[in-house]
């Protein structure tokens, strides 16, 4: 999931290049195809949040049908698979949840971690990622480096794991809620990856990501007060 945006292929193909998300996408067949065939997958669309996800995918596929047909069935398509069907065979009980949110915790952390480390030093983990990139010529990494240096205000933005300020931004702005409630445990190491977290947004200075932790801050708010007057009643 760290590089998985970064589109890095492992190996390039002629058709097809086999990427860390195609990778995933073995490993998901793999597993309905292996001792997980027992699972229940009926069951997924009974969930509000699948049936609108796949709804907004469909759009999202007619959208650009016939414009980028490559992109639906080497990366849309095998995307919906992954998120929806993957972490539905390994997610069994609470406590796999729990592992689940200290690895997004963890990636989050990491994600900060670069953003802080590209703002003081210029070290772009983007772009030492791609230059492994087989298809990634000295020129191409020239003039992409002249691309990547954002600036707002006279201030160097960093740009973090995506390449992109923005989009790096919308990564962690999703990741916010989840970093936030790991934080809530009293030992110090689970409140390390919402400080990375928060200081790498500020960094990216990405005002649709402001917002977007401001909308979710509001609505974890709302949640929390739900929930104490509700344990109150009980």
């Amino acid at each position: 999931p760290l590089v998985v945006n970064i589109n890095f292929k492992i190996i390039p193909g002629v058709y097809a290049d086999f990427t860390i998300e195609r990778a995933a996408l073995g490993i998901t067949i793999g597993m309905i195809m292996s001792g997980y065939k027992d699972v229940k997958y009926t069951y997924l669309f009974r969930s509000i949040f699948i049936q609108l996800y796949l709804l907004f995918n469909i759009i999202y596929i007619i959208i650009i049908y016939g414009v980028n047909t490559k992109a639906i069935i080497g990366s849309v398509i095998p995307g919906i698979l992954i998120s929806i069907v993957l972490c539905y065979i390994l997610i069994r009980d609470k406590k796999d949840i729990l592992k689940l949110i200290s690895v997004y915790s963890w990636q989050s952390a990491i994600i900060g971690l670069f953003i802080i480390i590209e703002y003081f030093t210029t070290f772009n983990v983007y772009e030492y990622i791609k230059e492994y990139d087989p298809e990634y010529t000295g020129e191409t990494i020239i003039i992409s480096k002249k691309y990547f240096m954002y600036v707002r205000g006279d201030i160097y933005r960093a740009v973090g794991i995506d390449g992109d300020p923005t989009k790096t931004g919308f990564r962690l702005a999703m990741m916010f809620p989840i970093v936030f409630w790991y934080a809530k445990n009293k030992t110090t190491r689970y409140k390390l990856p919402i400080v990375l977290v928060i200081v790498g947004i500020l960094l990216l200075q990405t005002r649709a990501t402001y917002v977007a932790i401001i909308v979710s801050g509001i609505l974890i708010a709302i949640e929390m007060v739900r929930l104490n007057r509700k344990s109150i009643y009980l």
